[in-house]
C-alpha cells in the first residue's frame, strides 16, 4: 500500500498542519483544486494508494473527486483527519473501512451533503464569519443562522425525485430549503439526516416549506439534534413543513447557486437541470 498525506494548511483556521507528525510524507495544497489534482495524479499512476487528508469537508470532497476520476480508483482508500471547520462527514462513523456510497451530480461527486435555500445562504455567511478570531466552525454556523434569520424566508425551486420504489415526486414553488443527504451531519453538527447510511444505496431528500419565524424557532433545536426523523418518517410536529424521501435520483432546476460538502457553487443557467444520482459503494473510505 502506497501511503500519502494531503494537508490543507488553511483548514481549521490554519491549525491543520499541527496534526501532521514529524517526518511524515506530505503534499501541501496551495489553493482550491489542489487536493483534487494531487489525488488524481497519484491514483492515476499507482494502484493500492492510501490517501489521508488533513482538512475539512471541502478538502475531502476534492480528494474524492480526484480519486474517482483516476485510473486506479477501485484500489484506492481514503482517510481523513478532522482538521477543518465543520468536519461533519467524519461524525458518522469511527474505526472501520467501508465501501462508501457517493452522489454524482452532473459530472462531479460528493460524499456528504448537497443543499439549496436557507442553509446555502448560511454557508455563504459562515465563510465570512469564520474568518473572525475566536469563532469556531460550529459557532460561526450558529451565528450565521441568526444573521440569516432576519432576511426573507423562502426561494423558488423546482425539484423532482425518484424514490427507492421508483415513484416520482415533484416539488415546485417557494421553499425554505432542500437537502439531499448521503451523510448525516452538516453545519458544524446539525444532525439533519439522522437515518442516513453511506452504505445503503440511497440518498435522503428533505424538503422544507416556508414557515413563520416563530415556527422556525420552535423547530430548529429539535432539527439540530436529529430528532425530526424517527423510523424513516418525519415526526408529527414537523409534518406540516417537512417532507422526507429516500431516493435514487433527484433533478433540480431554477436555482442560482447551491452548496456541496460545505462549498458554494454557482449556476450559469438556472434553466439547466442539476441531476443527482446515488453511486453505491463507489469509494473505499477508512473512518
Amino acid at each position: 500500500m502506497y501511503n500519502i498525506n494531503i494537508i490543507n494548511p488553511k483548514a481549521g483556521q490554519g491549525l491543520a498542519e499541527k496534526y501532521i507528525s514529524d517526518g511524515a510524507e506530505v503534499c501541501t495544497t496551495k489553493g482550491i483544486g489542489d487536493a483534487e489534482r494531487i489525488a488524481f495524479d497519484i491514483c492515476n499512476e499507482k494502484e493500492n494508494v492510501h490517501l489521508t487528508v488533513y482538512g475539512g469537508d471541502g478538502t475531502i470532497n476534492e480528494a474524492v473527486n480526484g480519486i474517482l476520476r483516476s485510473k486506479y480508483a477501485d484500489s484506492a482508500i481514503l482517510s481523513a483527519f478532522p482538521a477543518g471547520t465543520g468536519n461533519d462527514f467524519l461524525r458518522i462513523a469511527k474505526d472501520k473501512t467501508v465501501s462508501c456510497d457517493v452522489v454524482k451530480y452532473n459530472d462531479r461527486y460528493y460524499v456528504n451533503m448537497f443543499n439549496i435555500g436557507f442553509d446555502c445562504d448560511v454557508v455563504i455567511k459562515t465563510a465570512d464569519m469564520k474568518k473572525k478570531p475566536l469563532i469556531s466552525g460550529s459557532m460561526a454556523y450558529i451565528l450565521s443562522v441568526a444573521a440569516r434569520f432576519f432576511k426573507k424566508f423562502g426561494q423558488f425551486m423546482s425539484v423532482k425525485a425518484v424514490d427507492s420504489d421508483g415513484k416520482e415526486h415533484v416539488f415546485e414553488g417557494e421553499y425554505l430549503l432542500c437537502l439531499i443527504a448521503n451523510g448525516s451531519y452538516y453545519g458544524g453538527g446539525f444532525h439533519s439526516s439522522p437515518e442516513s447510511d453511506v452504505t445503503d444505496g440511497v440518498m435522503e431528500l428533505i424538503m422544507v416549506k416556508k414557515m413563520s419565524r416563530l415556527k422556525f424557532i420552535s423547530l430548529i433545536g429539535v432539527y439540530k439534534k436529529g430528532q425530526h426523523v424517527k423510523d424513516g418518517k418525519i415526526i408529527e410536529k414537523f409534518r406540516d413543513y417537512f417532507t422526507y424521501i429516500k431516493c435514487r435520483h433527484v433533478e433540480i432546476s431554477q436555482v442560482g447557486y447551491y452548496c456541496v460538502d460545505g462549498e458554494i457553487e454557482y449556476v450559469k443557467d438556472k434553466n439547466k437541470s442539476i441531476n443527482l444520482d446515488i453511486v453505491p459503494g463507489a469509494l473505499k473510505f477508512k473512518f
